[in-house]
């Protein structure tokens, strides 16, 4: 059986979360939890990790802020020598810990989110008040030539809005920005339909996006929309590659220790426990699940010359149906 190695390691911390956003993925609360595992065993992981040739550790959840051992990990991640990006919404941010997270010498990147152009928009979408902190975590970070990156989840009330959050977001130049329209939900047993991004408005939003890289170039990420174009880059750049569409994602290791790869997080392709082994086994399972991604995408590039289509998730809708 061959094994094959990997330099990126993305590990959900834990799924419990301090915030209880309306339009979760993971229905994450603060008494969410999915069996975590211990600080030696996350020690194992990334031991194993760097032993392997690993480069980087992506580190979110859930709210990693969560753990009260958050630094007990990051501590360890520099004693290894690898570099790490930490996600947070940043209500649990204060200047004792931007400042603590701003010595490390391997933290290369702060992830966090903004969910409306006001205090009041985005505490209704994220349950907490904690707009003004994700704002000077980005200006702290921002003064210290510590890159951020920041998602914009925007519910449909809220797409008017992407100007003033662009003005208030550009001027930190380590910042870089990602709009993305709330077109479907997660698995939340309550929300508010109100708040998706319906079909006929992905099109002005994606080119919305488009023209605001031409306008800011490598300031702004592409949003989960795509058309026929963008699809067909994409499914054209997986060609030659063993693991077709994998080979640009993450091993994903999951609050549990479970080792997976997936095309959404409802449709997960898991093979094993990460503290135990990391290698991924191009197995006959393997190669029967990458041939359910080519099949996907190529059933998704004839549809995308109809329409723009949320590719995540649509994906994992096409390879669930298989």
């Amino acid at each position: 059986m061959k094994n094959l190695k990997f330099n990126t390691l993305y590990i959900e911390l834990t799924h419990a979360c301090n915030q209880h956003c309306k339009h979760c993925y993971l229905d994450c609360s603060i008494n969410k939890e999915v069996m975590p595992m211990s600080l030696e065993q996350i020690k194992k992981v990334f031991l194993n990790f760097k032993e392997q040739g690993g480069r980087k550790v992506i580190l979110t959840g859930g709210e990693p802020f969560v753990r009260k051992d958050i630094f007990d990990i990051l501590d360890y991640l520099e004693e290894l020598h690898l570099f790490f990006d930490l996600a947070s919404n940043s209500l649990a941010m204060n200047q004792n810990r931007l400042k603590r997270l701003s010595r490390y010498k391997y933290f290369s990147s702060y992830f966090t989110s903004i969910l409306g152009a006001t205090k009041e928009k985005h505490k209704y979408i994220a349950n907490q008040d904690s707009f003004n902190k994700v704002l000077n975590a980005i200006k702290f970070f921002n003064d210290r030539e510590i890159s951020t990156y920041v998602q914009v989840t925007l519910a449909e009330d809220y797409l008017k809005d992407i100007d003033d959050i662009l003005r208030m977001l550009i001027q930190y130049d380590k910042c870089i920005i990602k709009f993305t329209p709330i077109a479907s939900m997660g698995i939340k047993k309550e929300y508010d339909e109100r708040l998706i991004v319906p079909r006929k408005q992905y099109s002005n939003f994606l080119y919305k996006i488009k023209d605001l890289q031409k306008k800011y170039p490598n300031r702004i990420d592409n949003c989960n929309l795509v058309d026929y174009k963008d699809l067909k880059t994409i499914v054209e750049d997986y060609q030659n590659e063993e693991l077709w569409s994998l080979c640009y994602g993450f091993v994903v290791v999951r609050p549990n220790g479970d080792l997976s790869f997936s095309t959404g997080l409802g449709d997960p392709y898991t093979w094993g426990q990460a503290f135990e082994n990391l290698y991924i086994p191009v197995d006959d399972k393997l190669k029967e699940y990458i041939i359910k991604l080519k099949r996907a995408d190529y059933k998704l590039l004839e549809v995308s010359k109809k329409e723009i289509l949320e590719y995540d998730v649509e994906l994992e809708k096409e390879v669930s149906k298989q």
